[in-house]
């Protein structure tokens, strides 16, 4: 999947942020693997931690609103990209996080998505949820990854 340019119409079933990187993108990639402190910048999660080391193929658990989840990282290119997914009844929670460096400007972007039978039903639940969320998350990594 290629990373989305700009919005062409983003809905409550999919939807993304994109934000410059000001922040060294090593250190961005550093914050964004490191499970135990995703809470540091995502504000809708309670906790999370990694089952297994994390990389391709890789289990966590998050905690969200009292719900804990598994996920699993179902795609993963080191320094620039990964999708976890999380499987819900009837659907499935994908979220991406990725690095685009060209030279001397550098964007990190937070795209997430719902598929399968039931995605409308968690789009409904939580997508205008998520989305509002995704620009603070996205601006915090950025703000922390000055910081170390």
């Amino acid at each position: 999947m290629s990373p989305p340019t700009r919005p062409a119409s983003p809905t409550n079933r999919h939807f993304w942020f994109t934000l410059p990187a000001t922040a060294p993108p090593e250190r961005i990639w550093t914050l964004w693997t490191d499970v135990s402190n995703w809470r540091q910048w995502d504000t809708g999660l309670e906790s999370a931690r990694a089952i297994t080391p994390f990389g391709p193929g890789s289990t966590g658990e998050i905690v969200a609103d009292g719900r804990t989840s598994t996920f699993t990282v179902t795609a993963y290119t080191v320094g620039r990209s990964y999708t976890i997914r999380t499987n819900l009844p009837g659907a499935a929670l994908h979220v991406r996080r990725f690095l685009k460096d060209e030279g001397n400007a550098a964007t990190l972007t937070h795209e997430v998505w719902f598929s399968g039978p039931l995605a409308f039903v968690f789009a409904g639940l939580f997508g205008a949820k998520f989305r509002r969320l995704l620009p603070d998350a996205v601006a915090h990594v950025n703000q922390l990854a000055h910081a170390h």
